[in-house]
């Protein structure tokens, strides 16, 4: 989350990054690019090479702004909140040759780097440089990342973004999601509200913060590529849904100050599928072994969890593979002069986390040739619930969802589907059955990537 001065600001660091590290990697070749932020038929009138980054939508981010404060007055209290919006841009390239021929060959490297820049900058801070060129200017995000997202657009859709243009066919481009970003709220207003009875209190420390978060994947290599596992870490952290508990990979940890040792604490976990923020109890919730100390909070993330909600009831919540965020909140209590006691609530900044799905099995489906894959995830992970949305990688190339398969091969070739709550079959991209060899595959659940895993075809 950022707290930008406009929106502009956040566009121009986009182009900075984009100029910066192009420039880096193509070298001395293209020291003149142009990065612009025109609307895309603008920047083709200007017949030079340039990238254009273009911001043409806005929309608030209703999970990723801070909870309206307890007590507040005056008319209009909300305008006391941070407004949370989520931006997206359309990326293009624009080279010509003459006023009436494309050179598309200089069109295809210069989007190449974009790209590669893009997936190598997932996120940038308000302190991030390249070669000693910093891309923000007078910005503070308080040390919050903002997250740049190559949105999975499908041809089709980049095709109807296009179709207002009846000069010519799509253009070649990327769509891209920048988030989240917090525009700066009012300051907050009192009315004359009588004083009953005066507090004077002491309370140790102020807010916790967290700063970071980390852990660790764990991949098996099939015997073909060598066998063994690799111990890979991740930050920001990504925890594995695991039916049962123990898993290395779903242990997380987030470091940060004033965290206490968890007798006051309480995990508030927003995203996927939440509508209002859970509110974890240790005490509740054993199996996530939540473990405390000052400046570190461990945990083991589980397929459910006993959470309180906005109004005090408790209930069990399936959590689903996805993206969230980690803050704690420490509960204390206040004391007026008269002795009378009152709860007071301080919250932490958000983290990142992401609830990743974990493969179990990869084989070709017994029956007749063409033969499908099926494949098979942990039991942490549901698959077949309505609103999920999945991608599928196999051998390199990607797999469309469906609803149901039609029967027509022709039609299902590069398709898949969630045929029951862990398992996904999918049929071969030729439509026929696949040949011998090792093939890599990997499962993405609303966002979330799956460790890699591997299909083997004997």
């Amino acid at each position: 989350m950022a707290s930008p001065a406009n929106l502009n600001d956040i566009s121009q660091a986009l182009a900075n990054l984009l100029e910066f590290n192009v420039k880096r990697l193509a070298g001395s070749a293209l020291s003149g690019l142009v990065v612009s932020r025109l609307p895309p038929e603008k920047a083709d009138e200007s017949q030079d090479t340039r990238l254009n980054v273009h911001l043409y939508h806005v929309s608030q981010d209703n999970d990723g702004g801070s909870d309206l404060p307890e007590g507040q007055t005056g008319l209009n209290p909300i305008a006391t909140r941070p407004m949370a919006l989520k931006l997206f841009f359309v990326l293009t390239a624009h080279a010509t040759i003459t006023a009436t021929f494309d050179d598309v060959a200089s069109q295809h490297a210069l989007m190449g780097w974009a790209l590669k820049t893009l997936h190598d900058f997932g996120e940038i801070f308000e302190d991030t440089n390249i070669g000693g060129q910093t891309l923000f200017s007078g910005v503070t995000l308080g040390g919050r990342p903002i997250e740049i997202i190559i949105r999975p657009i499908e041809p089709e859709e980049s095709v109807s973004f296009w179709s207002v243009d009846k000069e010519r066919s799509a253009r070649l481009s990327a769509f891209l999601e920048l988030r989240t970003l917090l525009l700066n709220p009012e300051p907050p207003q009192t009315t004359g509200i009588p004083v009953l009875q005066v507090g004077l209190g002491v309370q140790p420390g102020g807010a916790p913060v967290l700063s970071g978060s980390q852990s660790t994947l764990s991949i098996t290599r099939p015997a073909a590529l060598g066998g063994g596992t690799l111990t890979l870490p991740a930050s920001p952290a990504v925890g594995v849904l695991r039916a049962s508990p123990g898993s290395g990979d779903a242990l997380v940890s987030f470091s940060g100050g004033g965290l206490g040792d968890g007798t006051d604490a309480v995990l508030v976990l927003r995203g996927q599928g939440l509508t209002v923020p859970a509110l974890i109890e240790p005490a509740s919730n054993p199996e996530w072994r939540i473990v405390f100390s000052d400046s570190q909070l461990q945990f083991e993330v589980r397929p459910t969890v006993w959470a309180i909600d906005a109004s005090g009831a408790g209930r069990w919540i399936a959590l689903a593979p996805g993206l969230y965020s980690i803050a704690l909140q420490r509960r204390r209590t206040a004391m007026a002069e008269d002795g009378t006691a009152y709860p007071a609530a301080v919250e932490s900044n958000r983290q990142p986390l992401t609830l990743a799905p974990a493969l179990v099995s990869a084989s070709l489906k017994a029956g007749p040739d063409p033969r499908n894959v099926v494949i098979i995830v942990d039991a942490g992970s549901v698959l077949n619930l309505a609103g999920t949305e999945a991608m599928l990688g196999l051998g390199g190339d990607a797999y469309e969802q469906a609803t149901a398969f039609t029967g027509s091969l022709a039609k299902d070739a590069g398709k898949f589907v969630a045929t029951g709550a862990q398992q996904v079959e999918a049929v071969p991209k030729a439509g026929l059955t696949l040949p011998s060899g090792t093939y890599p595959l990997r499962l993405t659940v609303n966002g979330a990537d799956s460790p890699p895993a591997w299909l083997g075809v004997p």
